[in-house]
C-alpha cells in the first residue's frame, strides 16, 4: 500500500495566508462570500500603491545615490593620487645620486601638478 504524504510546505503557507485573512476560511474555499473579496480587492489596491510609490522613489534614490557614490569615488582616487606623490616625493629626497634625485624630484612635481588640474 503506498503511504500517504501530506505537503507540509502547502499547508504551512494556507496557515500562514488564513491567518493574514489572505486566503478563504478552510471549508470555505469555493463560496469565501463577499467580505473576502473585498479584502482582497483591497489588499491589491494597496499593494499596487505600494509598489509603484516604492519604484517612484526609488528612481530618485538611485539617481542622487549613484551621484553621491561617484563623487565619493572621485575623492578616493585623488586622495589615492596625493599619496602616491606623496611616497614619490619621499622617495626623491632620499635619492643620494643628484642628478637622479633631481628628475625624482621633478617627475613628483609634474605628477602633483598633474593630479591637482
Amino acid at each position: 500500500m503506498h503511504k500517504v504524504h501530506e505537503i507540509v510546505c502547502m499547508s504551512t503557507s494556507l496557515n500562514i495566508l488564513r491567518y493574514y485573512q489572505a486566503f478563504p476560511k478552510k471549508g470555505t474555499e469555493l463560496n469565501p462570500g463577499i467580505g473576502f473579496y473585498l479584502k482582497f480587492i483591497l489588499m491589491c489596491l494597496l499593494a499596487s500603491v505600494l509598489l509603484i510609490g516604492s519604484v517612484l522613489h526609488l528612481n530618485n534614490t538611485i539617481r542622487t545615490g549613484v551621484v553621491a557614490f561617484t563623487v565619493m569615488e572621485t575623492i578616493e582616487h585623488i586622495i589615492l593620487r596625493l599619496d602616491h606623490v606623496k611616497y614619490l616625493l619621499g622617495k626623491a629626497l632620499k635619492e643620494e645620486n643628484r642628478h637622479i634625485r633631481r628628475k625624482l624630484f621633478n617627475f613628483a612635481v609634474n605628477y602633483h601638478i598633474r593630479v591637482l588640474q
